[in-house]
């Protein structure tokens, strides 16, 4: 029968949850940023693309029900609904 010795400095377990690497954290936060700026710049064209299509005084109220549909949709929960 052999016996082997696992090597101390060698780990095969995975790190334990809330112990991440900070290379991983920051390359979590790196793509997190590169989300947000991307969406800005799809909501960003596509507000240009609006004007294009509707008058100056449509885009006045286009753009209000826009502020304020954003800044409802986080406060509403479908959990809130049952």
């Amino acid at each position: 029968m052999t016996l082997t010795v696992a090597d101390p400095n060698r780990s095969s377990a995975a790190p334990a949850p809330g112990s991440e690497p900070p290379r991983a954290v920051a390359s979590g936060v790196a793509w997190t940023t590169v989300g947000q700026f991307g969406v800005q710049a799809i909501n960003f064209a596509a507000q240009l693309g609006l004007t294009l299509f509707i008058a100056p005084a449509e885009f006045g109220l286009v753009a209000v029900l826009n502020h304020s549909s954003s800044a409802a949709a986080p406060s509403f929960h479908f959990s809130s609904c049952m």
